[in-house]
């Protein structure tokens, strides 16, 4: 198990966040001791961790750096559609905008 003792001045875009403890809901805070999930990277308060058994996203590791947190910027090309899931009516068939029904997607009839 790897500790990390929140330090304001080394961690203070992480203080920024205003992350909280996923099982407890208490706010993060300057001295407390951490760890980091190191399959999902979920940060937990010490005690949280033992509470679960030292466990998270079945397994056991836990992060030996401090994540540094990156901005990633992705762009798109071409449209994005999005789409939920209607009730079957003939009203609701009517109400698909007419760029989905052009582009790729499947349309398929529910029976209720």
């Amino acid at each position: 198990m790897h500790l990390h003792k929140i330090n304001r001045k080394t961690h203070q875009e992480f203080l920024l966040q205003n992350r909280k403890d996923p099982i407890t809901g208490d706010l993060i805070e300057e001295n407390d001791e951490v760890v980091f999930c190191e399959g999902c990277k979920s940060v937990f308060l010490k005690d949280s961790w033992f509470y679960l058994e030292k466990t998270h996203c079945e397994q056991t590791n836990t992060l030996y750096s401090f994540p540094v947190q990156s901005v990633m910027k992705l762009r798109a090309e071409g449209d994005i559609l999005f789409y939920d899931s209607l009730p079957f009516s003939e009203e609701g068939q009517n109400s698909i905008p007419e760029a989905s029904i052009k582009g790729s997607w499947i349309q398929k009839k529910h029976k209720l």
